[in-house]
């Protein structure tokens, strides 16, 4: 099934990155400039953190493994390996974002 690019936005609008890291039990710091914040990777072993996110544009780089995610697809594969159903699940329960398939 096709996820509407609308759910996507929704995500976006509705949920900070803060949140999500909270949530995830992920430690960040807070960089010099209100727009971006930064974490240690999820997705390889690093000491020091190289993830970048912006915050405007909903989406976070990795210096390190050059991985570019938004907060759907980091939370699918950080959180449950790339299982997009439990992720969509997730999303319901921790922030009561409706599944796009159901009704």
């Amino acid at each position: 099934m096709k996820i509407p690019k609308k759910y996507f936005d929704e995500l976006s609008y509705k949920i900070t990155w803060i949140e999500i890291f909270q949530k995830c039990g992920i430690k960040y710091c807070k960089n010099r400039s209100i727009h971006a914040t930064k974490i240690l990777c999820p997705f390889h072993d690093e000491k020091t953190p190289s993830m970048y996110v912006n915050v405007h544009k909903s989406i976070c780089h990795c210096y390190g493994c050059g991985e570019t995610v938004g907060m759907f697809v980091f939370v699918c594969k950080a959180l449950f390996g790339g299982d997009r159903t439990k992720t969509f699940k997730w999303f319901k329960k921790q922030f009561n974002i409706p599944i796009p398939w159901e009704k």
